[in-house]
């Protein structure tokens, strides 16, 4: 049965077959690693939703673990030691030496213990004989079971061990390197920096002098496939932005429609409108503040102008958050500037900043 749609169980799903398809093996093809290593990926995912289903976390918290897995399978399969275990686990040579040895002595010890009691009473020989065999089969099996259970146990024990030991290393390796995140205030004062820089270049690109623009008014929403992330108590930032920037002057408005690459400070003019103010026959904004909203600009004479300009946190939401101050939250009060050394060097690593990474578990 597949698991709930967007559940954190299909959002892990989706996690590994995304890096089991973007970490393949040096020389190795996709779909025959894919096919490969099937099982195991299953085994894997299994085993991240048991641990972590029931703590009410997202799967973006998780995503280190999952990568960190997908590439210790893939660097186990470039050194082929994914199978290790069966060489690990044969039986050696000297034991099974002594293992047939063993058998073979104890055998003819038998036979010559069934032929002498057989000799000197026939009928209380052979029935006790058959009594021995009879128990002699399930001891021994038996004896063979609690001595393997119990290196299986301790083999167990070790292997357990040396995997926290891994994935606490991995955890404090991805911790360390989100160390050096920047800060809402940071990203909210780089957005403004482009913001007015944009601004700029629109009112060149229009032929507009600053003494004719009344005022002017962006509209942020979300690139499609964009990263995102947020701080506790704080908007959503993501790494590509669809802007709408509005010039408001004597004689109408001026629409600039922008694609800003967040995460490489690049952006790309992709349309531009002109329209007088008695053309606009309506505004609004569908949704709620705390959920999805669509903003929607329909012209007299054109087509309606929709965007998608805020989403859903239930998702990333803790317990001590309010969803609709979330979605009220302006970067009006978040006017630090930061060192412009600290900004060029730190431009880009967003992506990760309200991706708390969760500790392993086992």
């Amino acid at each position: 049965m597949d698991p709930p749609k967007d559940g954190f169980a299909d959002r892990i799903d989706r996690l590994f077959n995304y890096y089991f398809r973007r970490y393949v093996p040096r020389g190795t093809d996709r779909e025959y690693w894919l096919a490969q290593t099937a099982g195991i990926r299953w085994r894997l995912r299994y085993e991240i939703v048991e641990l972590y289903r029931e703590q009410r976390i997202g799967a973006e918290r998780v995503a280190w673990l999952v990568r960190y897995l997908v590439g210790d399978v893939r660097k186990r399969w470039e050194h082929d030691t994914l199978t290790a275990y069966r060489i690990q686990l044969r039986v050696p040579p000297r034991t099974m030496g002594l293992h047939v040895g063993g058998l073979a002595t104890l055998t003819a010890a038998g036979l010559w213990a069934v032929s002498a009691a057989v000799s000197a009473a026939p009928l209380p020989g052979v029935t006790w004989s058959l009594l021995a065999a009879a128990s002699a089969v399930p001891a021994i099996r038996s004896s063979f079971r609690i001595v393997a259970e119990y290196r299986r146990v301790a083999d167990d024990r070790i292997e357990r061990a040396e995997q926290d030991r891994a994935r606490w290393d991995a955890y404090h390796r991805w911790v360390h390197k989100l160390s050096d995140k920047p800060s809402d205030i940071e990203m909210a004062a780089w957005l403004e920096g482009d913001r007015k820089v944009l601004v700029d270049e629109a009112m060149r690109q229009c032929r507009l002098r600053p003494s004719q623009v009344i005022a002017h008014a962006f509209i942020e929403a979300p690139a499609p496939s964009c990263k995102k992330a947020r701080y506790p108590h704080g908007p959503w930032r993501y790494s590509h932005y669809r802007l709408l920037l509005f010039l408001l002057t004597d004689d109408g408005v001026r629409q600039v429609n922008i694609d800003l690459d967040f995460e490489h400070a690049v952006s790309r003019t992709t349309q531009r409108l002109n329209y007088r103010f008695d053309a606009v026959a309506s505004v609004r904004i569908d949704g709620i503040a705390a959920q999805q909203q669509i903003f929607e600009l329909t012209l007299v004479n054109g087509d309606p102008i929709s965007i998608r300009v805020s989403e859903s946190n239930q998702e990333t939401r803790q317990e001590d958050e309010d969803p609709t101050k979330i979605a009220e939250t302006v970067d009006g009060r978040r006017r630090a500037r930061p060192h412009p050394a600290r900004a060029r060097r730190n431009r880009g690593r967003g992506q990760g900043m309200g991706e708390t990474p969760a500790p392993p578990r086992g």
